[in-house]
C-alpha cells in the first residue's frame, strides 16, 4: 500500500490553517503521508464543482484518502473534492452543515455535538505545536489579544497587571500585541520597561511557534483561545490574564474548564502566591485525533 494521500483544503486564516496542518503533519508522523494544499473555493463555485464532479487544480494530483479543511469558507470545497475524486470528508471545529454530511468531525470539547461514530472529541482547537526541549526556564512570553465577542476589552485593567509580571518575576520577557489589539493599546505597550515589545505586523508567519517553543513561561490574554493551546501543545507553564466575560459560553467555559484541571492558573491565583507550574504530559491532541482517525478509517474499511 502506498501513502496516505491528503488533501488539505486552506482558506488562508492563520488559525484555521495551524488546525489542518497539526493534523496533517500528526498523519505524517503515524504512516507515510503526502499532503498536497489546495485553496477553498468561493460558495458558488464550490457548488459548480459540486454539481460538475470537477474542481480546478485537481487534474494532476492523485486521488485522496482525507481530504482535510477547518473553518466555514472550507466546507463546500472539501465536499466538492469527495465528490469528484473521493476519499474521506474531515472537517475540524463544529461545522455550519449537519455532521452528517462529512466522514469525520473533529470537534473541540467545549463545542455541543451530538454522539455520533463520526465525531472525535478534541482538548481545544489543533495546533502544529509539539513538547519542546528547546524551552528556557528564564525566558518569558506575553501575548496580547484585543477586542472579541466573548470578552469584554478593558485595558486599563490589563496594564498594570502586565507591569505587575515584568516587574516581578525576573524573567526575560517578550511581550507581543495581535491583530486585534487596538493600535493606542500597543503604543502603551511599546514604552513599558523591563520587556522587548514586538508588534505583530514586524513578524514572521510562524513567530508565535518559534517563541513559545523556547519561553518557558507564557502568560495569554483569555480571549486568545487558539494561543492557550497553542502554549499548552509546547509544554510551557501557562498563565492567563483574565478579561469580564460578556456571558457565559463555550469559550468561557473552556477556559474556566482548562483552571478546574490545574492546566493554567488565572492571574489573580499567582498574585495570591499560587506557583505557575508546567501541565505535563504536554497537550499532544494533534497526535491523539490523527491515530484515533486512522484506527476508525481502518475499523470502516473491515
Amino acid at each position: 500500500m502506498g501513502p496516505l494521500i491528503v488533501w488539505r483544503i486552506t482558506d488562508g486564516r492563520r488559525g484555521h490553517d495551524s488546525q489542518s496542518l497539526g493534523l496533517t503533519q500528526a498523519l505524517g508522523r503515524l504512516t507515510p503521508c503526502r499532503s498536497f494544499d489546495l485553496p477553498a473555493l468561493p460558495w458558488p463555485g464550490a457548488l459548480a464543482g459540486w454539481l460538475s464532479g470537477n474542481l480546478p487544480g485537481m487534474d494532476s494530483l492523485p486521488n485522496p484518502h482525507l481530504i482535510v479543511g477547518a473553518g466555514h469558507g472550507t466546507h463546500a470545497s472539501i465536499l466538492a473534492a469527495r465528490r469528484a475524486r473521493g476519499g474521506k470528508a474531515v472537517v475540524l471545529m463544529r461545522p455550519t452543515l449537519p455532521a452528517a454530511c462529512f466522514d469525520f468531525c473533529i470537534i473541540p470539547e467545549h463545542d455541543p455535538a451530538p454522539a455520533s461514530g463520526r465525531i472525535l472529541r478534541s482538548c481545544g482547537p489543533l495546533n502544529t505545536l509539539c513538547a519542546s526541549t528547546q524551552q528556557d526556564p528564564a525566558r518569558g512570553l506575553i501575548l496580547i489579544g484585543g477586542p472579541s465577542r466573548h470578552f469584554h476589552w478593558r485595558f486599563d485593567e490589563l496594564l498594570p497587571r502586565i507591569q505587575t509580571l515584568l516587574a516581578s518575576s525576573g524573567l526575560r520577557w517578550t511581550l507581543a500585541d495581535s491583530p486585534r489589539t487596538p493600535h493606542c493599546d500597543s503604543n502603551r505597550m511599546a514604552g513599558l520597561p523591563g520587556a522587548d515589545f514586538v508588534r505583530h505586523g514586524e513578524t514572521a508567519v510562524d513567530w508565535i511557534e518559534t517563541q513559545m517553543r523556547s519561553a518557558g513561561t507564557v502568560w495569554v490574554t483569555a480571549d486568545s483561545m487558539s494561543m492557550i493551546f497553542e502554549a499548552l501543545s509546547a509544554g510551557s507553564a501557562v498563565g492567563i490574564l483574565e478579561l469580564p466575560a460578556r456571558r457565559t459560553d463555550r469559550v468561557t467555559r473552556a477556559i474556566s474548564d482548562l483552571v478546574l484541571r490545574g492546566m493554567v492558573m488565572p492571574f489573580e491565583s499567582w498574585q495570591s502566591g499560587h506557583r505557575l507550574v508546567t501541565h505535563r504530559p504536554a497537550l499532544a491532541e494533534a497526535d491523539r485525533c490523527a491515530a484515533l482517525l486512522l484506527q476508525r478509517m481502518t475499523a470502516g474499511s473491515t
